[in-house]
C-alpha cells in the first residue's frame, strides 16, 4: 500500500506457457475498485538464453542431435525478383511499384509477394532457414524464425535494425540488412548482392525493453552456426 500510483508488485513463479489474467484496483477512501484489466500469456522459456538457444536440439534424454538449420527453401528466381529484393533490403523500392497495393507490411511484400513462397507452419524453436536461388545455388539469404517474437514488435524500427545481427565468416556485421515480421517471429537477412558465402555464420541477437522512457538492451546472446 505504498503511497503514490507507482507500484511494484512481484505475482511469484508463474508456469510457463500458461495465461494469466492481470487485474489493477485502485483503492479510494478506503474501498478498492478495479480500474483496469488484461489478459497475458507467459513464454515457454525461463529466459531470452533459452529461447535464442532452443535452436539446439536435443533427444529425449538430453543427448544433442543437431542444430535446427534447414536448407529447404529452394526455389529458381528470376533477375526481376532479385533486383526487387535488392531495392527492399535497401530501402529504395519505388512505391509506384504494384506490389504495395496488395502488401502493406514489407515482411509480406518480401515472402510473399516477390519470393512467392509458400506460408510455413509456426516454427516450434528458434530456427535458421537457407533461402537457395537453385537456378545457380546461391545463398540468398537467411531466414530466422522463433516460436515466439524475438522482440517486442511495437518497438521502433530504428532500434529493430539493431537487434539481430549476422557475420558471415568472420566479415563486418554492416554488411547485412534484415526485414522483420510483423509480428517480430521471422527475420530475413541478407547482405545487398544476395550473395551470402557458405560456412562459418555468427548472429548476435539483442533484446530491449521500454524503461518508461527509453529501449534498454537488457541481454544479448550469440549463435554460432555452419552453413
Amino acid at each position: 500500500n505504498p503511497i503514490g500510483i507507482n507500484t511494484a508488485v512481484d505475482p511469484g513463479p508463474l508456469k510457463p506457457q500458461k495465461l494469466y489474467s492481470a487485474i489493477f484496483l485502485a483503492r479510494y477512501n478506503g474501498k478498492d475498485e478495479e480500474v483496469h484489466r488484461f489478459v497475458f500469456q507467459t513464454s515457454r522459456y525461463a529466459d531470452f538464453d533459452e529461447q535464442i538457444n532452443s535452436y539446439k536440439l536435443y533427444d529425449d534424454k538430453g543427448v544433442f542431435l543437431r542444430n535446427a538449420v534447414y536448407d529447404n527453401q529452394g526455389k529458381a528466381f528470376g533477375n526481376a525478383q532479385l533486383t526487387k529484393v535488392v531495392q527492399l533490403l535497401a530501402g529504395v523500392l519505388p512505391d509506384t511499384d504494384p506490389l504495395f497495393s496488395t502488401y502493406q507490411d514489407p515482411y509480406d511484400l518480401l515472402m510473399t509477394g516477390i519470393f512467392e513462397m509458400p506460408a510455413l507452419p509456426p516454427a516450434v524453436t528458434t530456427e535458421v532457414n537457407i533461402v537457395r536461388n537453385i537456378s545457380d545455388n546461391t545463398i540468398v539469404g537467411l531466414l530466422v524464425r522463433s516460436a515466439e517474437p524475438l522482440n517486442d514488435p511495437k518497438m521502433p524500427a530504428s532500434i529493430l535494425a539493431g537487434s539481430i545481427t549476422l557475420s558471415m565468416n568472420g566479415g563486418p556485421v554492416t554488411d547485412h540488412k534484415a526485414i522483420f515480421s510483423k509480428d517480430n517471429t521471422s527475420v530475413f537477412i541478407s547482405n545487398a548482392g544476395l550473395n551470402l558465402a557458405a560456412g562459418s555464420v555468427a548472429f548476435t541477437f539483442r533484446y530491449y525493453q521500454f524503461n518508461g522512457t527509453e529501449y534498454q538492451e537488457l541481454d544479448n546472446v550469440s549463435a554460432n552456426l555452419i552453413i
